[in-house]
């Protein structure tokens, strides 16, 4: 089943390490950069989106 996830310490290596289609590049920042940015945002958090049982 599909479910959110915060991105956390102990995922937070797997969350970067994915990556987008090469055509899509261009449409969209790496999760490195975004997870970075979440830094200077208020209110703002990572999800990562899992297919599979949540963990608990």
């Amino acid at each position: 089943m599909l479910h959110l996830e915060t991105i956390t310490k102990d995922n937070w290596v797997k969350a970067i390490s994915l990556r987008v289609r090469e055509d899509q590049v261009n449409f969209v920042a790496s999760n490195a950069v975004s997870l970075a940015q979440l830094n200077f945002l208020e209110n703002f958090h990572a999800k990562g989106i899992y297919n599979g049982e949540a963990r608990k």
